[in-house]
């Protein structure tokens, strides 16, 4: 377990953008699948994917950081709660910047409103239940050496 919390905390950038890639490439591949093909499709995706990633690997490595900073304080109380909250802004991260790419060129404006809302709370507790995992589990077997 020790060594998979390592291996998250060297590759933190690439988790960070592919949890926000992934996702879009599955709803690409759909509305691809369902709907006839626009162009706008193709520019929300590849907005998605450049912007949204970047967003991903950094709220996910800034994330991270401040929790690896915060553990490494003797007199902070650490553990889930920082974790959690961790992954709660890392998950707004990860979750803000494709949902509006909807918003190029749309003919549903609200549906396109009602999406970015149901994503950002949905990418928000993702976040806060993975984070308080991922802290949790990084808390016991990263200082088990202290």
């Amino acid at each position: 377990m020790k060594k998979l919390c390592n291996f998250y905390i060297k590759y933190v950038r690439s988790i960070g953008a592919l949890m926000s890639i992934i996702p879009v490439t599955f709803a690409a591949i759909y509305i691809y699948l369902t709907l006839p093909l626009r162009q706008v499709y193709i520019l929300r995706f590849i907005l998605s994917v450049i912007l949204g990633g970047l967003a991903g690997a950094y709220s996910n490595s800034y994330a991270v950081t401040n929790w690896l900073l915060r553990v490494k304080k003797k007199e902070y109380v650490r553990g889930i709660l920082d974790g959690g909250v961790g992954g709660l802004f890392a998950g707004i991260g990860t979750a803000a910047i494709p949902p509006l790419t909807g918003l190029i060129y749309s003919n549903h404006i609200e549906e396109a409103k009602t999406i970015i809302i149901a994503t950002w709370i949905f990418g928000a507790v993702a976040g806060l239940i993975t984070g308080s995992l991922l802290g949790f589990i990084g808390t016991k077997y990263l200082l088990e050496d202290q």
